[in-house]
């Protein structure tokens, strides 16, 4: 099979379980032994979230969605957490609005996005707190978010941390590669310096978007059989 339809075909796939209410999407972040639990889903309905965060004693969620007053699964969201007792962290990290990127597609997320979501995670680290990350499908968003956890919360490397992007998440390297180019450029700086320092001193969102080709998945050309998959560029 040609690798471009079996790619579009996996995401397609993933995509239509995700929509059908089965892919929930729940995982443990990084080390399983580590004292301080990551967990990383796709968007739970109230009844599960509040398993979630029960069974597994959450006390911070932090949905990569933005604020959607009126959405009906934001609004129930909202009453669990706070049933539960749970922080809440809104971060407007949506891509498929362009008031936090550069552009709509396949943009890479400005500064103060990037450093909000940041200082976010150092405050559950700080507070030591049980934190849940989820977006829509939690397979893009939430890779990024949940590398950034592994690499502040667990001081995981870089390139231990870029395990977070995976197939059996749902992640797919066709479009949304930004974010794990991000973390891919960081690699060669952690030693001298923290993500945060980092992001201030040498993330460069302008730049990446010039240089980087944004390919979404129903853009592939699947009759054309030679055609390659974007690849991850540096900063």
């Amino acid at each position: 099979m040609n690798a471009n339809i079996l790619t579009v075909s996996v995401y397609l796939g993933f995509a239509a379980v995700t929509l059908s209410g089965c892919g929930n999407n729940i995982h443990q972040v990084g080390d399983p032994s580590h004292p301080h639990k990551i967990l990383r889903t796709a968007q739970l309905d109230a009844s599960k979230l509040e398993e979630v965060l029960t069974i597994n004693n959450v006390q911070a969620v932090i949905n990569l969605n933005g604020v959607k007053v009126g959405q009906s699964y934001y609004e129930e969201e909202k009453k669990v957490v706070k049933k539960l007792g749970v922080d809440y962290y809104d971060m407007f990290f949506d891509i498929g609005d362009a008031k936090p990127y550069l552009n709509a597609t396949g943009g890479f997320p400005n500064k103060k996005l990037l450093i909000d979501l940041i200082q976010a995670i150092k405050k559950v680290k700080a507070e030591k707190k049980i934190v849940l990350i989820h977006c829509k499908a939690g397979a893009d968003r939430t890779s990024f978010a949940s590398a950034l956890a592994r690499i502040i919360i667990h001081g995981e490397s870089a390139k231990e941390a870029r395990k977070s992007f995976s197939h059996k998440f749902g992640h797919l390297c066709t479009g949304t590669c930004t974010f794990e180019t991000i973390i891919k450029s960081y690699k060669p700086h952690q030693k001298e310096m923290d993500i945060e320092e980092w992001v201030q001193k040498h993330y460069n969102p302008e730049k990446s978007v010039k240089t980087y080709k944004y390919i979404r998945p129903d853009q592939l050309k699947v009759e054309e059989k030679k055609q390659e998959l974007p690849k991850t560029i540096d900063i």
